[in-house]
């Protein structure tokens, strides 16, 4: 996860741990915290989640696939946004 702040990147990209998940089942419940404070952030403040398939290969070891993504705005209204 990245927090995104007028089209830029705000410090280094939050990484969550590896969860491996069934072909019928996907469910991920890990808080992610960021190294900046709320009353530093402006109100375009954007946090953007990309989603990873990881496989292995014999010759190159691990390899990640983007599989997913999406970009939700962090205030709505002037006032953040919160949530499961």
């Amino acid at each position: 996860a990245s927090l995104y702040q007028k089209g830029m990147i705000l410090g280094l990209p939050i990484t969550c741990s590896y969860k491996q998940f069934s072909s019928s089942s996907c469910f991920w419940n890990e808080w992610i915290k960021f190294p900046v404070r709320i009353c530093d952030i402006s109100r375009d403040t954007q946090i953007v989640f990309t989603i990873y398939s990881v496989s292995t290969h014999p010759n190159h070891g691990s390899i990640k696939y983007i599989i997913g993504g999406v970009t939700i705005p962090l205030f709505e209204q002037r006032i953040l946004r919160y949530g499961r």
